[in-house]
């Protein structure tokens, strides 16, 4: 799952995690899940807001969320 602003595609870093380039794979089942994020202004991101969800199912309570990361690791 990838989280953009309406209108702007996602950013691809290469190397950093981040989505395979197109028509390739990933060669694992259940791989683990990283965005980073950040507020344009100086007015803190209230990380208890952002949430997570894999295929419909909300899994925010299985993430790790920080002030500039969320993580999730399929168990």
């Amino acid at each position: 799952m990838r989280h953009c602003l309406p209108g702007r595609p996602a950013p691809y870093r290469s190397g950093r995690g981040g989505p395979p380039p197109q028509a390739q794979t990933v060669n694992n089942a259940r791989p683990s899940i990283f965005a980073t994020f950040a507020a344009p202004t100086d007015i803190a991101i209230n990380v208890s807001s952002i949430a997570l969800e894999v295929n419909g199912h909300d899994v925010t309570s299985a993430a790790t969320r920080t002030n500039s990361f969320i993580t999730y690791s399929p168990g």
